[in-house]
């Protein structure tokens, strides 16, 4: 057996992008949704993708004619390139690729807590860390800048390695998503906006959510919130609360829609858009 480095939260980012890398037609739907929310204003914008990963729920040919400049932000530079390969956009020099690139602030903080007990001070640590972090990524001063159902992933890859019943965790969790909506924030330039799509809730907390069609989509959101089935800290007032402390001053809530990654596993997504004025 070869005895390697501690796998880190870049790694397994890494292993997620590999294993839903070849859905590029399931994913159709999930893009033309969040088309629809980041067409650009006017011509000469540039936009910035935060976890934009292997990028199949990015038609990058066409944001490269939309957009004057496409800025990929990634921990997996190898998903970006590849991505960009595949889509036929590779060398376009409109397009930006920044990886590897921490959006958690921690990774190499939490790369040997994989298989262990992480230690409160450990944990504490990994709070400042998080919230001193730099918030702006790529320098700053974009049109647009998309969270595409990336904070779900920061959350996930983190909680993994803490562990979800540690006490520490709520309060990780916590300025992971306040960091990630400043930086979303603070990425804009005047007159930007800020776009998050967030998965609220899956097949898993609502079954039979795969069958559900676009006109019930609505119907199935209300439910969910009423009942508890969803992602807690992803409902629409926690977004716009998150958002606001981060400096936004205008939210539009989108309509949801559902989002099929597999056979009997689906997602409902809507989609945030803030600006800070």
């Amino acid at each position: 057996m070869l005895i390697g480095p501690e796998p880190t939260l870049g790694d397994e980012q890494s292993r997620m992008n590999l294993s839903t890398e070849r859905q590029w037609n399931l994913y159709a739907p999930h893009r033309r949704r969040i088309e629809a929310l980041i067409r650009p204003r006017r011509t000469g914008e540039r936009i910035c993708v935060l976890g934009a990963g292997n990028c199949n729920d990015l038609d990058l040919a066409w944001l490269v004619q939309a957009f004057a400049e496409v800025h990929l932000v990634d921990s997996d530079p190898g998903a970006l390139e590849r991505a960009a390969a595949r889509q036929g956009v590779a060398g376009d020099a409109r397009l930006k690729l920044h990886a590897p690139a921490d959006l958690t602030a921690i990774a190499e903080l939490t790369a040997g807590w994989k298989g262990r007990r992480v230690e409160d001070a450990e944990v504490d640590g990994a709070i400042e860390a998080v919230r001193a972090g730099e918030a702006t990524l790529a320098g700053g001063g974009f049109d647009l800048v998309l969270s595409p159902c990336v904070l779900s992933q920061l959350w996930c890859g983190v909680r993994e390695l803490v562990g979800k019943a540690h006490p520490k965790w709520p309060a990780l969790k916590t300025a992971i998503g306040a960091r990630h909506l400043r930086t979303v924030v603070r990425s804009l330039g005047a007159g930007g906006r800020g776009v998050a799509i967030v998965d609220l809730t899956s097949t898993k907390s609502v079954p039979g959510l795969e069958r559900a069609r676009d006109e019930e989509a609505a119907a199935v959101m209300e439910m969910a919130l009423r009942t508890g089935k969803y992602f807690k800290g992803l409902e629409p007032r926690e977004m716009t609360e998150g958002f606001a402390r981060a400096g936004a001053k205008q939210f539009e809530i989108s309509a949801p829609w559902v989002w099929h990654l597999a056979w009997a596993k689906a997602f409902l997504c809507y989609g945030v858009t803030v600006r800070p004025a």
